[in-house]
């Protein structure tokens, strides 16, 4: 990544020392005046057809100067995108403000103990086998997203969201999830064990969890468009 930003750097000041070419100059003696002799020079194509020509900077193409900047320009929001995700951390996570993009980014096996991410958008995000504990996760996004063997024990997930989450084989032993919404959720495996589940919306899952709290149960959802799928309910 340093060796990507030194090109550009030279790229730009070595350009205030480069031999810059216009397609049309009418300075056509470098004198810095437009004279006479400037004039006879323009006169000398009338009546001819004119074809631009590129700017060209050290005898190359503006254009292809341009395409190669826009190309490693690409490059490197790509490596920041990757270091951000690899330089998350629980001390950077905590001074977060609410409502952070974590869309599309792989944060597996991560650790955000105890973090501040509440109103954090993770759709679509990869945090298996991430730690959650303690986590505050008040209204945050966690539709589609990988939670396979994610450890949210004591999380607060009020008014979280977990549609089509694939929550196989995670940790949500003593989680808040009062207004939550799992619907379509994979949970088989998962482990909710003296977990708070009042008002919870709890339909359409993919398998049953290993362990429920007292008085819920995971049963067939025949209400459900998809077969075989189950929701877990107070009995």
């Amino acid at each position: 990544m340093r060796a990507s930003v030194l090109f550009i750097l030279l790229f730009f000041f070595g350009s205030l020392h480069a031999q810059i070419v216009y397609p049309f100059n009418p300075d056509s003696n470098a004198d810095s005046l437009i004279g006479s002799a400037d004039l006879i020079d323009v006169l000398s194509n009338f009546g001819s057809m004119f074809e631009a020509e590129s700017i060209t900077l050290d005898e190359q193409p503006l254009e292809a100067l341009l395409s190669t900047l826009i190309a490693e320009i690409n490059e490197l929001q790509g490596q920041v995108t990757a270091l951000q995700a690899e330089s998350l951390t629980v001390d950077s996570l905590i001074a977060l403000t609410w409502g952070k993009q974590f869309a599309g980014i792989d944060l597996s096996h991560k650790s955000f103990i105890d973090a501040n991410l509440a109103q954090a958008n993770f759709f679509e995000s990869n945090l298996a086998g991430a730690n959650l504990a303690e986590a505050y996760c008040f209204d945050a996004n966690f539709n589609l997203s990988n939670l396979e063997g994610t450890n949210l024990t004591n999380a607060d997930m009020y008014q979280a969201q977990f549609i089509g989450a694939n929550m196989s084989d995670a940790i949500c032993t003593y989680v808040f999830f009062g207004y939550a919404n799992l619907s379509g959720a994979t949970v088989e495996g998962a482990n909710f064990e003296d977990s708070y589940l009042q008002n919870a919306t709890m339909t359409c899952l993919v398998g049953c969890p290993i362990n429920l709290p007292s008085p819920y149960a995971c049963i067939p959802d025949e209400t459900c468009s998809e077969p075989g799928r189950f929701k877990i309910e107070a009995q």
